[in-house]
């Protein structure tokens, strides 16, 4: 997570014509985009074209398949992405979880629900 401080100087004026210059200081804590920009699967078609707003993704493979080749490319480059449950599918309904973690920690989680037949 990257923080950065900046000190911000305000002149201000009244009417009286004095003056004074005010300090603050802020935290950048980092962006809070934490959607990805890019959702494929390779070789197999999700249920519905992705968009970033849409969370929950279907997909049905066959029966020897035990993993996706899932691609994935955050909007934010300095986000980070993990990729949780791709790996030796039972048959049935599998549970992929793609989180999505922005610069200052806000989470997000995109599915794939994996049907092995």
């Amino acid at each position: 997570m990257s923080k950065t401080s900046v000190t911000r100087t305000i002149a201000t004026s009244s009417s009286s014509s004095s003056s004074s210059i005010k300090k603050t200081q802020v935290t950048y804590n980092g962006s809070d985009n934490n959607y990805l920009s890019s959702l494929t699967v390779n070789d197999y078609s999700l249920n519905k074209e992705f968009k970033k707003e849409s969370l929950t993704y279907f997909v049905t493979v066959e029966n020897d398949v035990t993993s996706l080749n899932i691609s994935v490319v955050a909007e934010n480059s300095n986000s980070k992405v993990y990729i949780n449950g791709n790996s030796d599918f039972k048959t049935g309904v599998n549970k992929v979880l793609i989180t999505v973690v922005a610069e200052n920690g806000n989470t997000k989680n995109y599915r794939i629900y994996v049907t092995k037949a």
